[in-house]
């Protein structure tokens, strides 16, 4: 593996981290649109800062890890969506599925993009 494999890996590993500590209803309750409306301006930003990133560190973790390992992907996000829409979807399909909030985060995450975001073929 090339010296940026392994940095993009490390990285990704480190990213999604955060969110496998998580449950489902702790991200929620940072990142629910309900508690992100409750916010001030600049409050506002840094919060969906972090929440993308917490999104954004399942995904790339994902694709390290896959890449790593030589598997295939659970998930494939098409070219162009941009991690505020995925985000979008994992709060909206967390808030709709209560059942199982409390259930790890990254593992929910990725069961939210997989139904998401399918991929057509092998990656």
């Amino acid at each position: 593996m090339s010296k940026y494999g392994v940095l993009h890996l490390v990285c990704g590993l480190m990213l999604s981290g955060n969110a496998l500590a998580m449950s489902g209803k702790a991200f929620l309750a940072q990142c629910s649109l309900d508690k992100l409306e409750s916010l001030d301006k600049q409050t506002l930003g840094k919060a969906v800062a972090h929440c993308t990133a917490l999104v954004q560190g399942v995904v790339e973790g994902h694709i390290a890890t896959t890449a790593y390992y030589k598997k295939d992907r659970l998930f494939c996000i098409p070219q162009g969506k941009r991690y505020m829409e995925l985000t979008s979807e994992v709060v909206a399909r967390l808030v709709s599925d209560q059942e199982h909030q409390d259930q790890l985060f990254g593992h929910l995450a990725i069961i939210y993009l997989r139904s998401a975001n399918p991929c057509e073929g092998k990656q």
